[in-house]
């Protein structure tokens, strides 16, 4: 007996220390990034003092390009994601991480004849070693690239995508949003709306969005192409932008870009959100250890069991 209660606490040191170590292990990293898929939410902490926040709040089918008023329009929530990691490498990128989020979404009140159509909306977010271009973009180790993809069961629609940006600078307890419409990369602050309005960021084709105090510290890009329009409301604290999207044959593909002011490291693991992938070691040694235990206990107990008998 007192061998196997010695066995069960030598498993239980070694199960306590294995837990220690996946979270202590590696020093902390300056950049912290949380994907939540129950809020369908992104937040991005720097040094501790500097935070967005990226939220995909709503989904819309509309009928026309003109939208005067969004106010009165019904939109679809996006909660409850799922969300999933992968880690791999390719030759553009190097090693890279990959976090995908997605979501089916019925459309089932008052509706009117887009009732009971769905989207299934989905979202990857890449993170990668290597510097690489896409298109007119050039992506480094600071920028989180994701592609956001759509695809209904209408067409000849529009889809509207609402998303809330919000930025926190604990150290001057003051944020600004800025855009820059000006050939020389000039930076001003955006004027408050609250109503939404249709604007177009940036130039050319570029969209172009800063957050950050007295200058832009965090910069959010996306393409123009594809009939994209945008719409925004401001209220001095929390951006909310409105994606259009021509919906023709079923299928949206965008790619917008958030570049940070630091690099991304990989000295601690980027997503601290998707516990069912943070926790997967933890959950199968603790069934290890469990499985271990129980063997143990049928090994040590049965010449117990034998001695009470005879």
């Amino acid at each position: 007996m007192k061998r196997l209660l010695s066995l069960i606490a030598v498993i239980f040191v070694i199960l306590s220390s294995f837990t220690i170590s996946s979270h202590a292990a590696t020093p902390q990293s300056p950049v912290s990034i949380v994907f939540d898929g129950k809020n369908a939410t992104v937040r991005i902490s720097i040094n501790n003092t500097h935070y967005f926040y990226l939220q995909f709040s709503k989904i819309y089918l509309v009928g026309g390009p003109q939208i005067s008023k969004l106010q009165g329009l019904k939109g679809e929530s996006i909660k409850n994601m799922e969300v999933k990691k992968i880690s791999g490498y390719s030759n553009i990128m190097g090693n890279y991480t990959k976090i995908t989020m997605w979501k089916t979404i019925e459309f089932t009140h008052n509706h009117g004849k887009y009732r009971n159509s769905k989207i299934k909306i989905t979202i990857d977010f890449y993170i990668a070693d290597k510097s690489y271009r896409k298109g007119d973009f050039n992506v480094n180790r600071s920028t989180i690239r994701y592609d956001t993809k759509i695809v209904s069961s209408v067409k000849d629609v529009y889809i509207l995508l609402e998303e809330h940006m919000s930025y926190r600078d604990l150290l001057s307890h003051n944020s600004h949003v800025f855009e820059c419409n000006h050939p020389n990369n000039h930076w001003t602050r955006m004027n408050r709306s609250l109503e939404a309005k249709e604007h177009r960021f940036g130039q050319d084709h570029k969209g172009m969005i800063g957050f950050g105090h007295n200058k832009v510290s965090l910069k959010y890009m996306w393409d123009y192409q594809n009939d994209i329009r945008t719409f925004y409301k401001y209220d001095g604290s929390q951006l909310s932008l409105y994606f259009s999207f021509k919906n023709t044959n079923g299928s949206i593909i965008q790619d917008p870009y958030i570049y940070l002011p630091i690099p991304i490291t990989n000295s601690n693991p980027v997503v601290q959100g998707v516990q069912n992938v943070i926790n997967y070691a933890i959950d199968h040694a603790l069934s290890l250890g469990i499985g271990i235990i129980i063997a143990a206990a049928i090994l040590f107990s049965a010449p117990l069991i034998r001695r009470f008998r005879l």
